[in-house]
């Protein structure tokens, strides 16, 4: 068996999407002849066994986290370390990671569990909160001159030995957006499989919109999801909006919603699956994203998902007009008259819920975990 490692921030599956995704990955790679190992620097998992990981200080000097993890790969032998996080590609893990590939011929995959240029401005005024408007603008005004996203993801993408993309249709973007040729041919696309084994359970579904997200305005743009909903309730009194998720702006947005009617925000869940089996359609407003895992599950319980055109991989999942609707990016009139179409004609949303359903995503655990084999087999 082939031993390999999760370089993340958290490894507690309930934190959000990409701990979800990272442990249901890391649990199938065992069933392939894997035994998995993390490092990590936050939120713990205590079913996994204290001796297939090792917490560290994120900020803790270079040589003292190089020493305690270059211990630990040693000890038990793992011959690839897949880094997960973003925060990770900084400079200085960029020496961490150069040093372990140094001193323990451990190799190294990087993700990238976000679109290429996703620190390219493309907010609207009017669409996200003013204090997240005026901010992204400055930086946009600042990477003129000196962009830290450039050198960041360069430099780990030279110290890696596979970079990891989410989606094909990232490949080139990244090659353009960093002016890479990626002649090593160090880029892969292995996107994120459902985390979740059970599926649609035929529950009556309610007439509910529902959006899970962080709570986060400079990607998730949930202030723009209330000024959608605010155009809409008082002609479809008999939906509600749900709102699952914790984050920084939380009460913000609550303050802001105490105008309206017919939402109600959850906080965080742990049961994020119930929500997704009792809604009717999946709302997502973010200016960015990746290939996000709330759509991934929300599709995979045939909750019905609308979203701005403001990601590449977004095709990846939704046939426009066929099983979710696409809408151009900051259109606002055309999510709301779109938004209201599936409102108003039930027996189509169930039809495109049945499509969803019945033509399960490319993105099956199976599907993912053979890639992964793929991919790693050519490390080891």
């Amino acid at each position: 068996m082939a031993n390999i490692g999760f370089f993340v921030s958290n490894i507690d599956p309930f934190i959000g999407g990409t701990e979800r995704v990272t442990q249901s990955i890391a649990e199938n790679l065992v069933f392939k002849g894997y035994n998995t190992f993390f490092v990590y620097t936050n939120a713990d998992n205590h079913s996994i066994s204290i001796n297939k990981k090792m917490r560290i200080l994120y900020s803790d000097t270079v040589e003292n986290i190089v020493n305690q993890v270059q211990q630990f790969i040693l000890i038990n032998e793992i011959r690839v370390m897949i880094v997960v996080n973003r925060v990770f590609q900084s400079v200085k893990y960029q020496k961490v990671f150069s040093l372990l590939k140094k001193n323990t011929n451990v190799k190294i995959i990087i993700s990238l569990h976000a679109a290429p240029d996703s620190w390219v401005n493309k907010n609207k005024w009017g669409l996200v909160l003013p204090k997240v408007y005026f901010k992204e603008s400055i930086k946009s005004f600042i990477f003129n001159f000196y962009n830290p996203h450039i050198r960041k993801v360069i430099g780990s993408y030279q110290v890696s030995d596979k970079y990891l993309l989410l989606s094909k249709s990232y490949i080139k973007m990244f090659e353009q957006t960093y002016h890479i040729d990626d002649k090593e041919n160090k880029l892969i696309a292995i996107p994120n499989p459902c985390p979740f084994k059970d599926s649609y359970n035929g529950v009556a579904r309610e007439n509910i919109v529902l959006a899970v997200s962080r709570m986060q305005e400079d990607q998730k743009r949930i202030f723009c999801m209330l000024r959608i909903w605010a155009r809409i309730y008082k002609y479809h009194s008999d939906w509600k909006l749900v709102v699952v998720g914790d984050g920084p702006d939380f009460t913000t947005y609550k303050q802001m919603a105490s105008k309206l009617s017919n939402i109600m925000f959850e906080g965080h869940s742990s049961n994020v699956q119930s929500y997704y089996k009792k809604s009717k359609i999946f709302m997502m407003t973010s200016i960015w994203e990746g290939l996000p895992m709330t759509l991934i599950e929300a599709m995979h319980y045939g909750c019905v998902p609308i979203a701005f055109d403001s990601f590449a991989a977004l095709y990846d999942l939704i046939d426009n007009g066929n099983n979710g609707f696409i809408i151009p990016n900051n259109d606002i009139d055309c999510f709301v008259k779109k938004i209201s179409f599936m409102m108003d004609n039930k027996q189509y949303l169930e039809k495109m819920s049945s499509r969803i359903l019945q033509h399960p995503n490319i993105f099956q655990m199976n599907d993912i975990i053979q890639i992964w084999d793929h991919e790693l087999k050519k490390l080891l």
